[in-house]
């Protein structure tokens, strides 16, 4: 929902601000939108000291709807204000990045529309900015990118790996009958979170979303998607990391519960990133901050970079 929605919302339903006023302001609703008070704290900084402390405050918005909000206008932000705005849509365009060189990753559709691809932004302007005297085979060494992905393969394994964790989530919560007989899954102290709602159970599900509602469900449950290609296997890895709620489910916790109680010791480092690996309360060891991956050959996934 946009602020000015939301503005007409609360003008229509007859909403004063705090100081009486009828009329909302756009940065008002903003300011409220991204306050972390209404969460349930605030960070004060002592300027003589230089020292922050976080202090808890009244629940007034459910932290991870709060998450949910922030992450929504963060996408909307990155979107917006884009370099290179697009005709055509990009299902992950905001949330996937380039794995070598951390910048984000565009997307292109050729001129017939039979290639479409995301390619590391970075790497492309490289070679678009280089010098002249140049030597050609210098273009682009900062960012070790060298193949672009196929957009319909990405956007589909991303999707399958969303229906996966959605399952495990369901499998994982009890199950609550309404009066009309229809059963959906509930979190085990009784808040009612709406796993079937947030995570899509098919693809088929998912075909018959419009563009908008689909970036959105991706808004809701993707953090950030990381894709890097290796030389030597020839092939894409594409790592996905899920929003905080999100990842509270999948480690078996509930919102109210702290990180610490579903890690245990640390066995291990991730390969790809050095993170720590901990055991949760199901026994599965997990990373700390990526929660899945998979390894995809470049025969399906990949086509080579070209600039014209």
């Amino acid at each position: 929902m946009a602020v000015k929605e939301i503005q007409s919302r609360l003008s229509r339903h007859g909403v004063v601000t705090r100081r009486g006023n009828v009329q909302w302001s756009l940065g008002s609703i903003q300011l409220i939108l991204r306050n972390p008070v209404y969460s349930g704290y605030f960070d004060y900084t002592d300027k003589m000291l230089g020292e922050t402390v976080r202090i808890q405050t009244p629940i007034i918005i459910d932290p991870e709807k709060f998450d949910i909000a922030q992450n929504k206008r963060k996408a909307t932000r990155e979107h917006k204000h884009h370099v290179n705005p697009s005709k055509h849509f990009y299902l992950l365009r905001g949330v996937i990045y380039c794995g070598h060189c951390g910048s984000p990753m565009g997307g292109r559709t050729s001129k017939a529309g039979q290639q479409r691809v995301y390619y590391c932004v970075h790497k492309e302007r490289q070679w678009k900015t280089r010098e002249d005297d140049e030597p050609k085979w210098k273009r682009g060494t900062g960012c070790s990118m060298v193949r672009s992905v196929n957009i319909g393969k990405t956007d589909q394994l991303v999707w399958r790996m969303i229906i996966d964790a959605g399952q495990k989530i369901r499998d994982r919560l009890p199950v609550s009958s309404d009066r009309d007989g229809s059963e959906h899954h509930v979190h085990e102290d009784g808040s009612g979170f709406p796993a079937d709602g947030i995570l899509p159970m098919s693809l088929e599900q998912i075909d018959a979303l419009s563009d908008g509602e689909k970036r959105a469900v991706i808004g809701n449950i993707v953090s950030r998607i990381t894709v890097r290609f290796d030389t030597e296997s020839n092939q894409h890895s594409v790592d996905l990391t899920f929003t905080d709620h999100v990842t509270r489910l999948l480690a078996g916790r509930t919102s109210d519960q702290s990180d610490d109680a579903a890690v245990g010791n640390i066995d291990e480092l991730c390969p790809p990133c050095q993170c720590e690996i901990y055991q949760d309360v199901t026994g599965v060891h997990r990373s700390k901050k990526h929660v899945g991956s998979r390894v995809l050959s470049a025969a399906d996934l990949t086509h080579s970079v070209t600039v014209e």
